[in-house]
């Protein structure tokens, strides 16, 4: 064989050689890409159905945030509030930022938030508007207000809402008239305690004048030395006087009782004696007498000394 046909026998066999390994390495690369390809087409799948299903959810979500809103309608935040003794405020915020609007017949009623410090909101109550113009509104309460509401409504920035859920504004009806009756019950109470009071003064004047009728008047009448001692010395001084001096009677009598005893002891003594002297005279006899019989009942008995 020619030298130039051995050589390009030699190049062709090295070039189907290559060609071979090329062919095998791009065959394993085609594989490759093809595996790789359709993994990410099982992605996409996958991604796509997660797509459909995270929209899905969105749309699910924004209903129920609307739901959520629907209720609470516009609102204004960090509105400068200034509040009136009697609870009437003046917002910052007019009809230049939507407020009254739209125009109705009637005045709308706004819900009033006042800042707590802590980043949170407590509910003011409803607010009847009275005039809305460009740039301010003015309110006043629709409930029955009290010192101690008034106490809580500082100036400052508020947050203004249009509306609030009905569940919200019924209870805090619900508490402003369990108040209300509370206030009522508180009242009658008081107003009995001031009747009870005033019984009790009463009772006690009455209790005053009772003592110094038993211990005597303060305050006595001119000539009060013509009045019985009862009126001076009040009842008790008085029956003190008249048990002192009936001790005293009690006591006279007692001795002119015993005076008597005596002087009846002495006279039976004398009579004894006279008819002893009687009986020793000659053809003499006991003379019958009545003195001597039942003497002993005769003779008064001590009077009890009290």
């Amino acid at each position: 064989m020619h030298t130039v046909g051995k050589v390009f026998l030699g190049l062709t066999i090295v070039t189907a050689l290559a060609t071979a390994v090329l062919a095998t390495k791009l065959l394993q690369k085609r594989n490759d890409i093809t595996q790789k390809l359709d993994a990410l087409k099982k992605d996409n799948e996958n991604l796509a159905a997660d797509i459909l299903t995270k929209r899905e959810d969105l749309r699910r979500l924004k209903e129920d945030y609307d739901n959520v809103m629907r209720p609470w309608d516009r609102y204004w935040n960090d509105r400068q509030v200034n509040v009136q003794p009697t609870g009437a405020v003046a917002i910052n915020v007019g009809t230049n930022e939507g407020m009254g609007t739209p125009v109705t017949p009637e005045k709308p009623v706004i819900h009033l938030y006042i800042p707590s410090g802590d980043g949170t909101h407590i509910y003011a109550g409803p607010f009847q508007t009275e005039q809305i113009n460009e740039a301010a509104t003015s309110a006043k309460p629709a409930w029955h207000v009290r010192p101690s509401d008034i106490a809580l409504m500082k100036p400052g920035m508020w947050r203004v809402r249009t509306q609030c859920p009905p569940v919200w504004v019924n209870h805090f009806h619900a508490l402003q008239t369990e108040l209300t009756l509370n206030d009522e019950l508180l009242a009658a109470k008081q107003k009995n305690l001031a009747l009870q009071n005033l019984l009790v003064e009463k009772q006690k004047e009455h209790l005053e004048i009772r003592k110094q009728e038993l211990l005597g008047y303060k305050d006595l009448p001119p000539k009060a030395d013509q009045l019985g001692p009862e009126f001076t010395k009040g009842l008790e001084a008085a029956l003190a006087d008249e048990d002192e001096a009936r001790n005293k009677d009690l006591a006279v009598v007692d001795k002119l009782r015993n005076e008597v005893r005596e002087e009846f002891r002495l006279q039976q003594k004398l009579v004894a004696q006279v008819q002893g002297l009687v009986a020793s005279l000659p053809g003499g006899r006991p003379a019958a007498t009545s003195t001597g019989e039942n003497t002993s009942a005769a003779l008064p008995k001590k009077s009890p000394a009290r």
